[in-house]
């Protein structure tokens, strides 16, 4: 920390001063005193205005900054006081995104002035930050930094516009430096450059495509090395990295050569901070902490069980991180940002009760540290530089900069206290008195409750079951796909979540009362009406987002600042968003209703009114998707895809099916009562999960009542011949049900027999499927299993396994096709995989993947450990596997030759192996077929549910 930095923060004391190295606040002298303890490490102070001079002890030269201006805002106020100030977090980082490249909101770093960074550092320092952390806009910042001078085909800009860069960001980090902030880069761990990629002909060559990363080779290793040493020769004043594993779950051992390696022999050593939201074996993560010589912060986001806002709840694995990793620095990710506050990014959003209730929360639970993290700069109107940050991102700094400034207060000690926001937020609005800025406080808490009532109800993360899911149509497409939120209650009972690589949940805690209810349960005339039900929560989002929008519209209409009608423009869309899913849910409460009709007028009834609900939504939906289209809004873009009229559409045809056809309705109610029963298995075996023995059980008894009601109704229209037609297409659902129960109970082959194994659709019990094919599965016939026409058989020889792949009855121009279409794009993984237990102990499987036509093969060792899976993304291309592609016009085949090396074993006679092949031949959603059923939608197969290979 410099001099200067010192002298500036004297500055802002009334009459401050400096004489040679003497200070002064006015006449009295300032006495600066170092603390003398070396092992506190944090940045508090006190001071003392006891004597003739004022006494300012510090336990970190950067605090001194922090004692002067508070000083300064004492003196400011007349209301000097000895002060003793102990911050809640050791580090606190705060996210900065910056560009490379310019765009519409933000310019790119060479753009940035000295006034801008020195501004800007000054503002954190007011804030009692001690740290940036830079979000470079794209997973692999070295690009855009490095010269590549050992590996100039992987540059993908000129070696100018690289010293440009450099030359741009140091400006900034040795501004930081001077006012003793800590600077982070955010770094996606694996990646490499598509250049690189290219040059030596890497599976994945695309960018644009999908992360290029997860490839562990010696090339990509070297490359590594060399990113993470050139980084800190080319900007010296970097302090550290955070190491971010969403990009290779796992993948310690990347970690240990690449990283730690490299570091161990630097004498002055980076800090790392690791973002374990991809890492699931704490005992991995703690050797890493042992084998660096430097400093470590373990990380990951605060939400629990998700990176999007729904109850102020920070995630209990930090308690299980910090039983494991001890005195290591554990760091939560907080903020309205992609990171951590996906669907509350870039959208009008203010509550400081719940901010606060969170915090705490997180301090709680082991949170030693926080990184604030926002799309929007919250500091734009309050730094210098014309031009440098959109007037967009200014609208929305001054909207919701309250999820900043609450931070700052929770983390300088200041309890919760609504009288006092209120009159923060008559200032900073610039509001006429006490009452309206009352008036606003409440308002603002009402609308930023929509979007996390929305996902109370339909629980999701950015990704797993949302918006990202190809099968996703709306909240209501059927009945189980999404959970309340009190489905996160009890993990520590419950098949471990596989979505995140998060660590698997072994303490007792919850996320909320269990008073949240599904819909179809609400519906249930059987079941308990819970205090948080559905129609509550759809209340709640229709009353809340029009008050809000009531009383900003008011004061919008009353005030010169222009700003308050862009904030009444969000405030409009979240109103739309509420009255939308509002209505949405009670038309989900109607149309779920008909699983319990008991009489044919009920059931017509309850679906029209159903669908008249549905008109309604479609209106607000239409609304809010138009109003999106000139602002980035999450939760609006993924309503771009929504098929509310192909569903009103759908359902209308469904019911004139219903009012025009005389069928038998005793028939009917028992097939739904069947495809009720049936459903209800995705009740409790959900995608993205490990399935536990229990639940396997408990879903072949569903099955089997499902089975045995769907028996029931052909016997109630069994000899009837009006019923013929009813007759058949029951029939293919009991047909079906068989399938599954087969499936179920698992799959045997014989290698080396001549038999043949068939491929179908691995769809987790139809999930996703449209809830009115339940109704109208009686009065049409429908295509269950969906499956393409493939199947493989298993051979072996001296030297390995011959596993033969082969499909029928497509046209394969049209698939060879889409195949070209997609060289070079992550998505070529999805082809064939192939997973190999030769122990059959399921703790340790040998997984292939292959691209179309064995362009290429991946070979990932994956580990089953803590019970769940070690998700190791890590993948070593495997040269040692011959293949042999064929094709016809309507038929290709696509065989392995496997040397046992590769597996690990060689067979001998009557053993018997864990074995199952899985393939998505036409590379689309929802298409992952599989020998034997995973019930998950990663198509990355569950090593426990492996079918049996007999030699």
């Amino acid at each position: 920390m410099s001099n200067s930095a010192i002298n500036w923060a004297v500055s802002e004391i009334p009459g401050g001063k400096t004489i040679g190295k003497r200070i002064f606040a006015g006449q009295q002298e300032i006495l600066l005193n170092l603390c003398s303890c070396k092992k506190c490490a944090c940045d508090d102070f006190s001071i003392s205005y006891g004597g003739e001079k004022i006494q300012i002890t510090a336990c970190s030269e950067r605090a001194f900054l922090y004692a002067l201006l508070e000083l300064a805002g004492q003196t400011k106020a007349n209301k000097r006081k000895d002060t003793e100030q102990k911050y809640q977090f050791k580090t606190r980082n705060y996210k900065h995104e910056i560009k490379f490249v310019e765009n519409n909101v933000r310019k790119p770093v060479w753009f940035y002035t000295e006034d801008f960074w020195e501004s800007f550092c000054r503002e954190l320092i007011k804030r009692g930050f001690n740290g940036i952390v830079f979000y470079p806009g794209n997973y692999h910042f070295f690009q855009h930094l490095l010269d590549y001078n050992k590996y100039p085909e992987a540059r993908m800009i000129s070696v100018k516009d690289a010293k440009r860069n450099q030359v741009a960001l140091n400006k900034g980090l040795a501004i930081a430096k001077k006012y003793g902030l800590n600077t982070f880069i955010q770094n996606y761990i694996t990646h490499f450059t598509e250049n690189f990629a290219k040059a030596r002909n890497f599976p994945f060559q695309n960018e644009k495509a999908g992360r290029l990363s997860g490839l562990f080779t010696k090339e990509v290793i070297g490359y590594s090395r060399y990113c993470y040493k050139e980084i800190f020769e080319v900007c010296p004043d970097l302090t550290g990295l955070y190491m971010n594993f969403e990009s290779a779950g796992n993948a310690f051992e990347f970690i240990e050569q690449a990283v730690i390696a490299v570091y161990n022999k630097f004498k002055k050593k980076p800090v790392i901070v690791t973002r374990v939201w991809g890492a699931n074996v704490p005992e991995k993560v703690v050797k890493l902490i042992k084998q660096y010589k430097g400093k470590m912060i373990i990380c990951h986001k605060i939400m629990d069980t998700s990176d999007t806002y729904y109850l102020p709840v920070a995630d209990s694995r930090a308690a299980e991180w910090k039983k494991a990793i001890g005195d290591t620095e554990f760091m939560f990710e907080y903020g309205p940002c992609h990171n951590c506050g996906t669907n509350i990014d870039d959208k009008l959003w203010n509550d400081p009760k719940f901010l606060y209730t969170l915090l705490q929360d997180a301090k709680n639970k082991g949170a030693d540290s926080i990184s604030f993290h926002s799309v929007a700069e919250l500091l734009s109107n309050h730094v210098k530089g014309n031009n440098i940050i959109s007037e967009v991102h200014k609208d929305l700094a001054w909207m919701n900069y309250f999820h900043l400034d609450t931070l700052v207060r929770f983390n300088k000690g200041e309890k919760y206290n609504e009288g006092k926001f209120i009159g923060y937020y008559k200032e900073h609005f610039g509001l006429k008195d006490y009452k309206q800025s009352a008036a606003l406080y409440g308002a603002m808490a009402k609308t930023s409750s929509i979007i996390p009532l929305v996902y109370q109800q339909f629980y999701h993360t950015s990704a797993h079951e949302g918006f990202q899911i190809v099968g996703r149509f709306n909240f209501i497409q059927e009945p189980y796909f999404y959970n309340p939120i009190s489905c996160l209650n009890r993990q520590y009972k419950k098949d471990i979540i596989l979505g995140g690589a998060w660590i698997a949940k072994k303490m007792k805690y919850d996320v909320c009362p269990d008073n949240y209810q599904r819909i179809i349960d609400y519906a249930d005339p059987k079941k308990r009406k819970l205090s948080n039900n559905p129609l509550v929560i759809a209340e709640k989002l229709r009353k809340n987002g029009v008050e809000a929008f009531a009383v900003i519209k008011k004061i919008a209409a009353s005030s010169k600042d222009k700003r308050f009608k862009k904030m009444l423009f969000h405030a409009d869309v979240n109103r739309l968003i509420g009255l939308w899913i509002s209505e949405e849910i009670k038309a989900g409460v109607a149309l779920y209703g008909c699983y319990f009709s008991g009489t044919k007028k009920d059931f017509t009834g309850k679906f029209k009114d159903g669908i008249r609900h549905l008109e309604i939504c479609k209106k607000y939906l239409d609304s809010a998707k138009e109003k999106s289209k000139s602002v980035r809004d999450v939760h609006c873009n993924y309503g771009q895809f929504y098929d509310i009229d192909k569903y009103i559409a759908t359902l209308g045809t469904v019911l004139d099916k219903f009012e025009k056809n005389e069928y038998p309705f005793e028939a009917f109610r028992e097939f739904v009562r069947s495809r009720r029963e049936y459903n209800s298995i995705r009740g409790c075996l959900r995608p993205y999960e490990m399935h536990s023995s229990g639940t396997m059980k408990t879903v072949k008894k569903l099955l089997d009542r499902s089975l045995t009601t769907a028996e029931n109704t052909l016997k109630i229209l069994e000899g009837k011949v009006n019923n013929e037609y009813y007759y058949k297409n029951v029939k293919l659902w009991k047909d079906y049900l068989e399938f599954e129960v087969k499936r179920v109970q698992g799959e045997t082959l014989k290698a080396d027999s001549g038999e043949v194994g068939f491929l179908n659709v691995d769809a987790s019990f139809r999930y996703s499927q449209p809830f009115y094919s339940d109704f109208d599965g009686f009065m049409s016939p429908y295509d269950y299993t969906g499956s393409d026409k493939i199947n493989f058989k298993v051979d072996s020889d001296k030297k390995g396994l011959i596993v033969r792949l082969n499909q029928f009855d497509y046209n394969v121009k049209e698939l060879e096709s889409i195949w070209d279409s997609i060289i070079g794009n992550n998505c070529e993984s999805w082809f064939i995989r192939m997973n190999i237990d030769p122990d059959t102990d399921s703790r340790k499987v040998v997984s292939l993947v292959s691209a179309p036509r064995a362009r290429f093969i991946l070979k990932q060792d994956i580990d089953y450990k803590n019970k769940q899976y070690l998700i190791c993304s890590m993948s070593k291309i495997e040269k040692r596997i011959k293949t042999t592609y064929s094709s016809e016009s309507y038929s290709w085949s696509l065989e392995f030759r496997i040397p046992f090396e590769v597996i690990g074993k060689k067979p001998k006679k009557g053993d018997v192996w864990g074995f199952n092949i899985s393939a998505n031949t036409s590379m689309k959603g929802l298409k992952n077929h599989a020998w034997k059923a995973n019930y998950e939608m990663f198509g990355s197969g569950n090593m426990k549910m492996l079918g049996k290979l007999i030699f």
